[in-house]
């Protein structure tokens, strides 16, 4: 059985919003579930959750929060303030001006035009026709026909607002950087200025006269927590609670009598007797909550790197469905379209057998760090550890067996079948030629020196091609027996390799680099259209193909890699590797990052 293997290449989509027709779709997380960017704001209606946050990430719920679903969304922008406005509308907004509305609960977005072009941190709003939302440097949108057209107020103030929360149709409170509390009782028209001893990150109020306001400062060496009451419609503020800690980030009302906050490192604190003792909660997680929200006693908080935790007992308790330290996963295997093997940090392996819709932890775990699986068949799988050791494995991860190479390291194998495979390391090259049992050492040309080669391809049995730091390329002609050296024509970091064709191969490397080769001609730069790292590539056919790289970058070629465009991969998390099995295609990366997509109709492949 042949394998295909793909490198992984990086793009990173900061500004305007990326279209690629059906391909918004093309890429979904299959780990973790539901999704792994940060998450920004969480609201909750009568029939529905959402939740939005990094690189326009939107997920929904219909049942309290125990199982969400991803929604598309062809925005690219950080998503950081959400507000329900009434029945099935809602409204989003974020950075660079960005405001999104849906009108079927969630389900579907479109954007709403604006002139500004600052950053959004918080909508709210009083009706279903009146809101407002704030932002960088002072920027006050108001809206007075249920989010359709932006009114510019001015708020008189330089430094960035980051809540905002109504008591009336035309009283607000907004609050923000610096202890910065404005209070307008005109719709926006003149603003009030008030003051806190620290940053101001979230506001709100459960009548015209009583809200609080939550916030802290980060310290050098101790970060310093503020709650802040008013009783008297913002017009004074009292200490609820002032002291060492994280800073609190949001609030929530809980209760007649009660109010949530959550914040740094995970903090959770409840306030009961009307919110003027406040107490610490046991939380299941370290990560930053950014946002929390409650349905009758149901809710959740989120966070970073998609950190979701539970409530079932308005809040008094609360629980994580996902470990909450993540690893980052360097490289994927696939035998076949159902079946692969991921490895990661810490000796992390995750097995699927049904095309990555779920993913299993591996019984045992044959060292600490493990890198390059190789997957053989379903059941045989092959991985590189410390000290040049090849772990084996016959028995989909039950049981390893050890298999001493007489190298000291190695940095990737690659199989073209169940027998001959070869793997590269540190001026290392290695053979076998019985499934990884027993390995051969190769020599590497002289004049080469001391270079860490980063990855191996092959176009069949006989022809392999090996790259590695300052723009190497080794090339075989015999099944990897013996090397020569082949003029890359750059000094570059090259890290990825792979074969569109018996006669076409295409390097990747550092700052965007992409290299082609044709049979009988040398070996030529191709234009990526990025400058970020891209850590691999394979194909699917001999045209099409991709590559992977650092904050999210994935690159599409149609034209057996002459030419190259960005894919939206919805995460801006670092991407390691890609493999593909029946056009079933596979990127990993950072803190557990796996995405998937699919190509119709594949034939053939990178072996």
């Amino acid at each position: 059985m042949r394998k295909s293997f793909f490198g992984v290449f990086f793009f990173v989509f900061l500004f305007p919003p990326c279209f690629a027709g059906n391909d918004e779709e093309a890429w979904t997380w299959r780990y973790p579930v539901p999704q792994g960017n940060t998450l920004r704001a969480v609201r909750f209606s009568p029939a529905a959750g959402i939740a939005v946050g990094d690189h326009g990430t939107i997920i929904r719920t219909g049942d309290g929060g125990l199982s969400w679903s991803y929604v598309p969304n062809p925005y690219v922008q950080h998503i950081q303030g959400l507000s329900h406005q009434s029945g099935s509308k809602w409204l989003a907004v974020g950075r660079e001006g960005l405001i999104l509305a849906s009108d079927d609960g969630g389900l579907a977005w479109t954007r709403r035009p604006t002139d500004s072009r600052a950053d959004l941190f918080a909508v709210d709003f009083a009706t279903a026709e009146i809101g407002a939302a704030v932002g960088s440097a002072g920027t006050i949108l108001w809206s007075e026909d249920a989010g359709t057209s932006w009114i510019p107020r001015n708020s008189g103030i330089k430094s960035d607002l980051r809540g905002i929360a109504f008591l009336t149709a035309d009283k607000a409170v907004a609050v923000g950087k610096g202890g910065v509390i404005l209070k307008t009782t005109d719709s926006g028209r003149t603003w009030v200025q008030k003051g806190a001893a620290m940053d101001l990150f979230a506001v709100q109020f459960t009548d015209e006269r009583t809200g609080f306001a939550v916030g802290g400062n980060l310290g050098y060496l101790k970060n310093r927590q503020l709650i802040l009451r008013t009783t008297d419609g913002g017009e004074s503020w009292q200490p609820q609670r002032k002291r060492w800690g994280p800073v609190l980030y949001s609030l929530s009302s809980a209760g007649p009598q009660g109010f949530l906050a959550c914040g740094a490192k995970g903090t959770l604190v409840r306030g009961t007797d009307g919110s003027s003792r406040w107490t610490s909660l046991k939380s299941p997680t370290k990560r930053a909550l950014s946002s929390l929200a409650l349905s009758g006693d149901k809710g959740v908080a989120v966070g970073s790197y998609g950190v979701i935790v539970r409530t079932v007992d308005g809040g008094r308790t609360w629980t994580a469905e996902l470990p909450d330290k993540e690893k980052s996963l360097a490289s994927v295997s696939l035998a076949d379209p159902e079946h692969g093997l991921v490895t990661g940090e810490e000796g992390t392996l995750l097995w699927t057998s049904d095309g990555g819709r779920t993913w299993t932890r591996s019984k045992t775990a044959p060292g600490r760090n493990v890198w390059s699986p190789c997957l053989l068949n379903p059941t045989t799988a092959l991985a590189l550890g410390l000290g040049g050791i090849v772990f084996r494995t016959s028995d989909a991860g039950a049981t390893w067996e050890q298999m001493k190479t007489g190298v000291d390291y190695l940095h990737r194998i690659k199989f073209v079948d169940e027998r001959l495979g070869v793997g590269v390391g540190f001026s290392t090259i290695i053979t076998t030629e019985d499934g990884g049992k027993t390995w051969t050492r190769r020599s590497v040309p002289p004049r080469v020196g001391d270079v860490a080669l980063m990855d191996v391809a092959c176009a069949d049995k006989s022809r392999w091609l090996a790259v590695g730091v300052t723009g190497v390329i080794l090339a075989s002609e015999d099944g990897g027996q013996t090397w020569t050296s082949q003029p890359s024509g750059t000094k570059k970091f090259l890290r990825g390799v792979a074969w569109s064709d018996p006669r076409t191969a295409t390097v990747v490397g550092d700052g965007g680099l992409v290299l082609q080769r044709v049979e009988g001609g040398g070996w030529s730069e191709r234009k990526s259209g990025t400058t970020r790292r891209l850590s691999a590539v394979g194909f699917v056919n001999p045209s099409t193909g991709f590559a992977v790289g650092e904050f999210g970058t994935i690159l599409r070629t149609d034209d057996g890699g002459r030419m190259w465009k960005p894919e939206n991969s919805h995460t801006l998390n670092h991407l390691y590797d890609l493999a593909c099995a029946g056009g079933r295609i596979f990127a990993v990366g950072w803190n557990s990052t796996i995405l998937c997509r699919q190509v119709e109709n594949p034939v053939g492949g990178d072996k």
